[in-house]
């Protein structure tokens, strides 16, 4: 797992298939509904609001998308948390993605 440090917070990034139907997209662009198991990619870090840590859950693609304008990309599969438990084609998939991003290509799916 690897941190990210953001000025005094740091963030983590995972990513798993969702456990519920009940989490929203975090993209603004967005905002719909993940469904029970979705691949879905958590940014977790510390809210100086609500002094603990909290998970921001996104769609795989709109994640992907959100690292194109991120301060702080994800530079390549070993930063992501749950990555190996992930389906051979899951993986793929978040691979190509993270590769997309540096080079400034679209993904599809």
């Amino acid at each position: 797992v690897s941190t990210q440090s953001t000025g005094h917070m740091s963030s983590t990034v995972s990513v798993e298939y969702a456990k519920s139907g009940r989490s929203k997209c975090s993209r603004a662009a967005c905002g719909e509904t993940i469904e029970k198991g979705e691949l879905r990619v958590g940014r977790t870090s510390h809210s100086p609001f609500l002094d603990r840590e909290v998970t921001n859950w996104f769609h795989a693609k709109c994640f992907l998308e959100s690292q194109k304008r991120a301060k702080h990309k994800v530079g390549d599969e070993s930063e992501l948390s749950g990555f190996d438990e992930l389906k051979k084609e899951d993986q793929e998939y978040i691979r190509e993605g993270i590769e997309e991003v540096k080079s400034g290509k679209t993904q599809k799916k």
